[in-house]
Order: structure tokens, then sequence, then C-alpha cells
């Protein structure tokens, strides 16, 4: 049996779509990574700054979210949740942005990572911008 560092914290919960997940979370590190499924990763995308989606990019299936300094991402600002910039979206070709765009929109991804529009000006185009959404119960 493989013996976990004492500073990983492993704990399966059952997320509001139904989906079972993983949340491994390094307390040294503060990187919380949420596994849905096991498999291998064909692509991996730096959503924001230290937020990571592994994916199968043939199935559009993600696979893992991924939280570089999680807690800040916790703590409610002055006027809600902190709002994450997308902004590798950006760095992609048109095609993986779709498929990165539909995984984010759906089930068990949406249940975590809330995904909105903010329009700057009236002839501004939409940035991306998206919140933590679900508790994350290995800092309580």
């Amino acid at each position: 049996m493989k013996q976990r560092p004492d500073w990983i914290i492993e704990k399966k919960v059952v997320l509001a779509d139904g989906t079972a997940a993983l949340w491994s979370y390094d307390t040294e590190g503060d990187f919380l990574e949420i596994f849905f499924h096991e498999a291998p990763a064909s692509a991996t995308v730096e959503l924001a700054d230290g937020i990571f989606l592994r994916f199968d990019r043939k199935r559009g299936r993600p696979l893992s979210l991924g939280f570089a300094a999680v807690t800040p991402l916790t703590q409610q600002q002055e006027f809600g949740p902190p709002l994450l910039t997308l902004t590798g979206l950006g760095k992609l070709p048109v095609p993986e942005q779709k498929i990165v765009l539909k995984i984010l929109q759906s089930p068990p991804v949406n249940t975590i990572l809330k995904i909105y529009s903010f329009t700057p000006g009236a002839r501004a185009r939409a940035i991306p911008v998206a919140s933590l959404e679900q508790p994350v119960p290995l800092m309580a």
C-alpha cells in the first residue's frame, strides 16, 4: 500500500451535480487538485494564473482542475468572491477554445467554477471570468 505524505489531505466528495470526485490538497504548497476521472490527459490548459484544467481532448472530458494558492480563492472579498480572468482561453486555437468552454460550462466543472462574461465597455469584447463556486471542504 502506498503511503501518502502527511501534508497531503485527500477526501472523496460528491459534487452538487452528483459526480464523485477526489479532492487532493497539499497543505504545504496550498495546491488543490480535484480529480473527476482517472485517465491519461491529452491536454492541460492554464485557464488563469495558477488554475489548470487537465482533460481528454478527443472525448472533451475533464480529468481534473488544479488550483495553485487556493486559499485566497476561497476568501470573500468586499463585493463577493474573487474573480479570475480566464486569460488562458485567448491563447488557445479556436477549436480548442470551443472544447475548453464546453467543458467549463458543463458538469462537473461548472459545479466548481462559475463562468461569467465581463464586458468593460459597449464596443469591447467580452472577457471570460470565473469564481470558485463550491466551498473547499479541506480548508475548513
